[in-house]
């Protein structure tokens, strides 16, 4: 395909069992107005599955080095690309059919737009939660400051003067992506609520997201976050205030909820933190009426 409106960035690490379904989650657009690119950072060449799937509309990089992360790996695929427009999608995640036809020209038109963010078991393909709740965000505009209180990050379609750096980060990257985007087009983008538009996120049974060995990861990484969003830092360079003071509260917030997981693990072993968190619900509840009106979820 010659010039096309969209690249679509793959980052694969261990993707080989993975690849071939989320190609046929593209194939299977109602758009095809883009090409994939596929950035091996593991240093196994993807290309031959890649072309054989999507014949020339496929190419393929290498990250400087095997396991230099999200970020560099998505930045490689940027790089080799010249779209107007690009979008995400993680090795072992899919595309629901209509997402490229509904969000390319809204990113066109806006700089940036995005969609719901659907959870999905791997094994049993139930669904498990969405990222944004009925009726959320207000007008179906979603600003910097609803970032942290995402129940999963939203991958959005970025036009090209709207593309922001990923922090060199190994979790949460994407979520201050998508700050940094979202405030660089203007404050706000327009979110689709569409099953058939949205981004799959599927669960796997050993997935960083969600094993065991999170766990630690995790606390530095709400250390550092709340560090930063209370004496500044590069994560809230450009950031704007509302949104810096909402991952404040929702990082001090999800600190505590983290800290009671880790102290019922040590009396439950095997407790994972998805059956530990509806536990928690009560609690959180309280927690969040105490935060300041104008940074509550979803708040206009």
């Amino acid at each position: 395909m010659l010039n096309p409106t969209a690249s679509i960035i793959i980052p694969a690490h261990n993707g080989q069992g993975f690849l071939a379904r989320a190609l046929r989650s593209l194939l299977q657009q109602t758009c095809q107005d883009f090409d994939v690119v596929v950035v091996s950072d593991d240093g196994f060449d993807y290309l031959p599955l890649a072309q054989t799937m999507m014949g020339a509309r496929a190419r393929h990089a290498f990250t400087p080095r095997p396991h230099s992360g999200p970020a560099t790996a998505r930045h490689t695929g940027i790089a080799l690309s010249q779209s107007r427009v690009m979008g995400f999608l993680d090795v072992d995640d899919e595309y629901a059919p209509r997402r490229v036809e509904k969000l390319l020209p809204l990113a066109l038109e806006h700089g940036a737009a995005t969609c719901n963010l659907t959870r999905i078991d791997d094994a049993t393909r139930a669904v498990v939660n969405r990222s944004c709740p009925a009726g959320a965000p207000p007008d179906g505009i979603f600003q910097a400051k609803h970032v942290p209180w995402l129940d999963g990050p939203l991958v959005p379609f970025v036009r090209r003067d709207c593309l922001m750096d990923y922090p060199d980060l190994w979790l949460f990257e994407d979520i201050f992506f998508l700050m940094r985007v979202v405030a660089r087009a203007g404050g706000g983008i327009p979110v689709v609520d569409d099953e058939d538009a949205t981004y799959r996120y599927l669960i796997q049974p050993k997935s960083l997201s969600y094993g065991t060995e999170r766990d630690e990861l995790t606390t530095r990484m709400y250390e550092l976050i709340i560090e930063q969003a209370t004496r500044g830092g590069p994560l809230f360079d450009g950031a704007p205030d509302d949104a810096r003071r909402a991952f404040l509260a929702c990082f001090r917030l999800k600190a505590a909820r983290n800290a009671a997981y880790v102290a019922a693990k040590a009396i439950e072993p095997d407790l994972d933190f998805q059956k530990f968190s509806p536990r928690f619900d009560a609690d959180m509840a309280e927690r969040i009426a105490q935060v300041p009106a104008d940074i509550q979820p979803w708040a206009r």
